[in-house]
C-alpha cells in the first residue's frame, strides 16, 4: 500500500522532471500538444456514439464491459454518465476539457487555416464534455479562461487581448450551441442548469468540512501513505476506514498535518516559479510566453478540479501528462540560458588587408 501511494505521488513529480528536460523550445511542446489533441479528438468520437446509441453491440463503448452503470440521481430525473471509449466519465471529461484548453493555446499561436482547425477542435471537445455529466470537468473551462485573461492583464498585453477574447469565447459559444442542440428538456442541460447552486456548497464540503472531519478521525499524523489512493481497496491488507474524495482531504489523510503543509509549500513554490517565468516572457513579448501562459492557466484549472475530487490525478497518464506541461514551463528559463551560451560572443570585426597600412619598402640594391 505504501509503494502504491508513493507511485501515485511520484508520477507527477517525475513528469515535471521529464518535461523540464524534454522541452528544447516552444516547438517541441507545441508538437506534443498537437499530437495529444489530435489523438484524443478522434477518441472523443466514442462519446457521441454512446450518446446516440450507435453500435449497441460494441462492448468497447461505455462502462458495460466493466460491469458498472454510472448514474447521477437528481430531483426529478436521472443522469446517465457517458464515457465513450474511456471507461470512466471522469477520465473522458478530463480529456475533453484538456483538448479544449490546449486547442485554444494552439489556436492563439497559429494563423490562417490552422487557427480555424484548432478552434473547431476546441468546439468539438466542448460537445463531448457536455455529454459526460461531470460538473467539475465542465467548470475547468471558465477557470482556464479566467486564469489566462488575468495573466495577460497583469502583463499588460493589450494588443493581444482582442484575439484572446475571441478564442476564449469559443467554449462559451459552444456551450450555448450544444445546449440548443440537446434541447432544454434534456437531462444533461437540466443537470448543469439546475445544479449550478450546488457547486459552492460542494466545494466547501469537499475542502473545509472534509479537512476538519479527516483531522478529527485520523489525527495529526493521518492514516499513512496509500490508504486513500484509488486502487488500494484491491489489496488484501488491514487498513483504516477512509472516505476522502477531494484532493486536500486525501493529502491530509495520507501525509498528516506536517506532510500536507510540506506538500502545499511545494505546490506553491512551483506555481510561483511558473508565474514569474510566464509574466516575464509575456512582458518581453516572447513567443514562448504564449505557450507558458496557456499551460499555467491549464494547471490552475486542474487545481480547481482537484479541490473537488482528487481521483482523476491518481490516473498515471493524467498525472504524468500534467507534470510534463508544468516542467516545460519551468524549463523555458533553462532554454533561454542554453541559447545564450550557444551564441558566439560578440567580437570586433576582422581587419581587411586593404585597411592595413602599407609598410615602407626598402630600395632594391
Amino acid at each position: 500500500m505504501t509503494l502504491l501511494g508513493t507511485f501515485s505521488y511520484s508520477v507527477i513529480l517525475c513528469g515535471i522532471v521529464a518535461g523540464f528536460h524534454f522541452s528544447r523550445g516552444h516547438g517541441a511542446i507545441r508538437k506534443l500538444m498537437a499530437f495529444y489533441c489530435m489523438v484524443h479528438g478522434v477518441m472523443l468520437v466514442g462519446t457521441l456514439f454512446e450518446y446516440l446509441g450507435w453500435f449497441p453491440g460494441w462492448r468497447i463503448l461505455g462502462d458495460e464491459a466493466m460491469g458498472f452503470n454510472w448514474i447521477r440521481y437528481q430531483e426529478g430525473f436521472i443522469v446517465e454518465l457517458v464515457c465513450g471509449f474511456y471507461r470512466s466519465a471522469d477520465v473522458m471529461g478530463w480529456h475533453a476539457a484538456a483538448v479544449c484548453c490546449l486547442s485554444i493555446i494552439l489556436a492563439s499561436t497559429s494563423h490562417g487555416r490552422r487557427r480555424w482547425f484548432w478552434g473547431l477542435l476546441a468546439v468539438w471537445a466542448v460537445y463531448a464534455l457536455m455529454l459526460c455529466g461531470r460538473r467539475k470537468m465542465v467548470y475547468m473551462l471558465p477557470l482556464f479562461a479566467f486564469a489566462l485573461g488575468w495573466m495577460y492583464w497583469q502583463a499588460g498585453r493589450r494588443m493581444h487581448k482582442v484575439s484572446l477574447a475571441g478564442l476564449l469565447a469559443i467554449p462559451i459559444v459552444s456551450l450555448i450551441l450544444v445546449a440548443d442542440w440537446l434541447g432544454e428538456s434534456s437531462v444533461q442541460v437540466r443537470y448543469y442548469r439546475d445544479s449550478a447552486d450546488e457547486t459552492l456548497a460542494r466545494l466547501e464540503e469537499g475542502t473545509i468540512e472534509e479537512l476538519s472531519k479527516t483531522y478529527q478521525h485520523l489525527g495529526f499524523f493521518g492514516s499513512g501513505l496509500g490508504t486513500t489512493t484509488p486502487g488500494s481497496h484491491h489489496l488484501k491488507v488491514a487498513r483504516p476506514r477512509t472516505w476522502q474524495e477531494s484532493g486536500p482531504g486525501r493529502i491530509l489523510a495520507e501525509l498528516g498535518v506536517l506532510g500536507a503543509l510540506g506538500f502545499v509549500g511545494l505546490v506553491v513554490s512551483i506555481v510561483a516559479a511558473m508565474w514569474r517565468v510566464t509574466l516575464r516572457q509575456l512582458k518581453e513579448r516572447s513567443q514562448a510566453g504564449l505557450y507558458s501562459s496557456g499551460l499555467v492557466a491549464f494547471f490552475v484549472a486542474n487545481a480547481g478540479s482537484l479541490a473537488v475530487s482528487g481521483f482523476i490525478l491518481a490516473d498515471p497518464f493524467v498525472a504524468g501528462f500534467l507534470g510534463i506541461m508544468v516542467g516545460s514551463v519551468l524549463s523555458s528559463t533553462r532554454t533561454d540560458l542554453v541559447k545564450a551560451r550557444a551564441e558566439p560572443i560578440d567580437a570586433p570585426p576582422p581587419l581587411h588587408a586593404a585597411a592595413l597600412p602599407l609598410a615602407p619598402r626598402e630600395p632594391v640594391r
